[in-house]
């Protein structure tokens, strides 16, 4: 850590007044570039001591921020939300069976947090007065945590005219345990849709050869597998390759995407181990001029990585 920086936070804890505390910590963080608190340096280490002792402070600051500016937050207010204000904001929801509340929650957290709240989104998903059940399967399918299983496999047979089921199977299969398993042969029995009955019986069937899928705990931050049943990614990928482009012609199959559906991870079905990132433009026509820019080369295990 630099001496400037041992030098402002000695000036700080000189300060007396909340006013001037809050001026002092916008300035110190504004000098912070937008990966912060991501790099965990011996600088962010003594700065958080001190920011975790103003939460009084930083709630202020946090709440002047928001009535003027839309989410998603930024840089240092990103953690504050996630640290400090979204679980008491939770408990409230939960408490109040507040929905809107809870749809600010869920928009305004980082993705890092959210293994924090695995217990609350269990028991989120069997409630009924809110809207975010298809989130809550998203989420609890890329945590693959056992301790999901039930809940998972308790909405479908309290839920049985839910569109959820089909991704819901998904979920169980990509947990992968032996008790995961058994949900699955037993949801047979609540299940109308053919879609879905055909569904269980082809993850049975390949519950082995997709061991891949159930080792990934979890996946890496912000990406997600694709449902090979349901393959949007790989159809608008074969819609952008033009003639021309190094990628057209040759068998891929999208295996993961981010968060924003951008950024995709193909398998060459032609190659060993082999994979390449895209940038899809989701325009729905051929691109030409380069686009969609992509990178190869990946392993599946440097894919994994992140």
């Amino acid at each position: 850590m630099g001496k400037n920086r041992d030098i402002e936070i000695s000036t700080y804890k000189n300060l007396t007044t909340t006013l001037q505390k809050q001026q002092f910590m916008r300035e110190l963080l504004e000098s912070l570039d937008d990966s912060f608190p991501y790099k965990h340096s011996e600088e962010w280490n003594k700065i958080v001591k001190i920011l975790m002792d103003e939460q009084e402070i930083h709630n202020e600051m946090l709440n002047e921020y928001t009535q003027t500016n839309e989410f998603p937050l930024t840089g240092y207010l990103r953690w504050v939300y996630g640290v400090n204000i979204a679980p008491k904001q939770l408990n409230k929801a939960i408490e109040t069976k507040n929905g809107k509340l809870l749809g600010e929650i869920f928009y305004g957290l980082e993705e890092k947090y959210l293994p924090n709240y695995l217990e609350n989104m269990n028991l989120l998903l069997l409630e009924d007065w809110h809207t975010y059940h298809y989130d809550i399967v998203l989420e609890l399918q890329r945590l693959k945590n056992p301790k999901s299983i039930e809940p998972l496999y308790l909405y479908v047979t309290q839920n049985r005219e839910s569109n959820l089921a089909y991704k819901i199977v998904w979920a169980l299969a990509d947990i992968g345990t032996k008790e995961a398993k058994e949900k699955i042969l037993a949801l047979l029995k609540y299940v109308d849709d053919v879609q879905v009955k055909v569904l269980i019986s082809k993850r049975l069937q390949l519950w082995e050869s997709e061991r891949w899928r159930k080792e990934l705990k979890p996946l890496p931050e912000g990406w997600y597998l694709t449902n090979e049943e349901d393959d949007s990614y790989t159809k608008e990928l074969y819609v952008e390759l033009a003639e021309g482009h190094e990628l057209y012609g040759q068998p891929l199959r999208v295996v993961m995407c981010d968060g924003l559906h951008q950024e995709v991870m193909c398998q060459h079905l032609d190659k060993e181990d082999y994979h390449s990132m895209v940038h899809l433009t989701w325009s729905g026509r051929e691109e030409f001029e380069g686009c969609p820019t992509y990178s190869s080369g990946y392993t599946w295990e440097e894919c994994c990585k992140g």
